[in-house]
């Protein structure tokens, strides 16, 4: 299954993750790799699947990185596809917003809001390059609200999630686990936004302004 743009299928709207559909099969939760992927400038890679979804690992991209550093990368004689934007692209969706605006790198403004005392505002901006992905954004669990995953588990999903790969957020903070950065939220969703964008199959220079964005959008 190609990791392009016309495989990636809104199967599970609402479902928080990203999956590449072909022919009928498709792989889900695909964004962490692909985001390490990102990280790591690596543009050409063929990955084997045993399962229905990736593995979640720590719901970070940190420990991808790590198993794709140890095993070692290849510099090709080809020129790396590059995307540049000749004027802004704005998409909306309820009170969720993505846009990009012409640049020389790639920058990611995101800004997050949730009607919960601990996510009511965080907003992070990076001007992204694989170090600063690496040290700052790599390490960024993924998160969900109490409510939500006991949703999820009712309806049979999330089953290999746990309070150490999952920061579950309840009224009184995150249970049975600490932050690892303040705003480590808002870090996560840049991550989930870089694996995203992973599947436009170059590397983009823009800047990336995301208000309340999810993987839909």
């Amino acid at each position: 299954i190609p990791a392009a743009p016309g495989y990636a299928m809104d199967t599970h709207v609402g479902m928080r993750r990203t999956t590449l559909v072909k022919d009928g099969v498709e792989v889900q939760t695909v964004e962490h790799f692909m985001a390490a992927l990102w990280g790591l400038g690596i543009d050409n890679v063929y990955v084997e699947v045993s399962g229905l979804e990736l593995p979640g690992l720590d719901g970070s991209a940190a420990p991808f990185v790590q198993l794709l550093k140890s095993a070692g990368t290849v510099q090709q004689d080809a020129p790396r596809r590059l995307f540049s934007l000749r004027e802004p692209i704005v998409l909306e969706e309820g009170d969720a917003t993505l846009a990009v605006f012409p640049d020389q790198i790639l920058k990611i403004s995101y800004a997050l809001s949730y009607d919960h005392p601990l996510l009511k505002a965080q907003f992070a901006k990076f001007s992204l390059n694989g170090q600063s992905f690496e040290d700052a954004i790599a390490p960024a669990r993924t998160f969900c609200l109490q409510e939500e995953a006991e949703a999820l588990r009712a309806k049979g999903f999330g089953k290999g999630a746990t309070y150490e790969n999952t920061l579950v957020v309840g009224n009184a903070g995150v249970i049975q686990n600490r932050l690892r950065f303040e705003d480590e939220f808002v870090r996560h969703k840049i991550l989930d936004l870089l694996g995203d964008l992973y599947i436009l199959g170059a590397h983009l220079k823009g800047h990336v302004i995301a208000i309340k964005s999810g993987h839909h959008l």
